[in-house]
């Protein structure tokens, strides 16, 4: 939190994996959304579904184990794992 922009360039800077400096900043090209795009292409072509603006109501568990979401609509998801960008104060 106390480095300027985002958590993907900040992990891209600590790892020195550049072939440059240690902390040298590096840019993707076609920018951040190029780094967005590329890692839904992945997820996709590895069978991930991935959906964007679904308000999500809850998170279904068995066993201790995350196991799918519901939506707002109702929808229930099963999953293997959920990856999700929480808004912990909703």
């Amino acid at each position: 939190p106390w480095s300027a922009g985002t958590a993907a360039m900040f992990l891209e800077d600590s790892t020195a994996t550049d072939a440059g400096a240690a902390g040298e900043t590096v840019f993707a090209r076609g920018g951040p959304g190029a780094v967005s795009d590329a890692l839904l292409a992945a997820a996709r072509a590895a069978g991930a579904e991935v959906r964007t603006a679904a308000e999500v109501t809850s998170v279904s568990s068995h066993d201790g184990r995350v196991s799918g979401v519901v939506l707002a609509g109702g929808e229930a998801l099963p999953a293997r794992a959920v990856v999700a960008g929480i808004d912990p104060k909703r």
